[in-house]
């Protein structure tokens, strides 16, 4: 069997600095955390090939940086991107406040077209100084029409599940798309032939 990828997907974690996207990037991709991660400055690559159905994937995952100063930054990186986590730390109200800011982000941008978004709560395990709650959560998601997923970064818990869904998802939609593009061409074929076969009576 070939080791080459034969589809690759590009998924984004964006959302403020210091909601932990980085250790979520760590834990998916290595299984690691650290709990000295620095704040990305720009954005950080790394892939990881997983099989889906009988094709060999590539996951290529971007930790985008979440300050002010690099958002002009940040939006190079989720263009053209299949998947969108916006995460935000449950322990910080600004963080989950700022989500409208990255949503509109990416509603501005025109190359952003048939993107999954799901939002991440982070630090669900530091449950005493938790500020925001699982339902003022999933309500804002299902206002979004997104989905929801509460996580750690530091157990581990649900890192996997929310990529799985977010895989899941995308590969769907791609298959969609496909589908799709097919019934089109198909349509086309049809319409062509319709206005040749008129064509041809016309002159005959």
């Amino acid at each position: 069997m070939s080791h080459i990828p034969s589809q690759s997907y590009k998924i984004v974690l964006m959302g403020d600095s210091c909601t932990g996207k980085s250790s979520i990037f760590e834990r998916y991709i290595r299984n690691t955390f650290n709990d000295d991660t620095n704040s990305t400055i720009g954005g950080s690559y790394a892939s990881k090939k997983i099989m889906i159905g009988d094709k060999l994937t590539s996951i290529n995952l971007w930790d985008t940086a979440g300050q002010e100063r690099f958002r002009s930054m940040v939006k190079i990186y989720y263009r053209g991107t299949n998947g969108c986590f916006i995460v935000f730390d449950v322990c910080n109200r600004d963080s989950f406040n700022h989500l409208d800011t990255w949503f509109t982000e990416l509603y501005n941008d025109k190359n952003i077209n048939n993107t999954e978004i799901i939002i991440v709560g982070n630090k669900c395990d530091i449950i005493d100084n938790r500020v925001v709650s699982t339902e003022e959560a999933l309500l804002y998601a299902q206002n979004k029409h997104v989905e929801y997923f509460e996580v750690s970064a530091k157990s581990g818990n649900g890192i996997n599940e929310m990529f799985d869904t977010m895989i899941s998802n995308i590969a769907n939609n791609v298959n969609s798309k496909k589908i799709h593009l097919l019934n089109n061409e198909k349509s086309n074929l049809k319409s062509d032939y319709q206005k040749t076969s008129w064509k041809l009576f016309g002159y005959c």
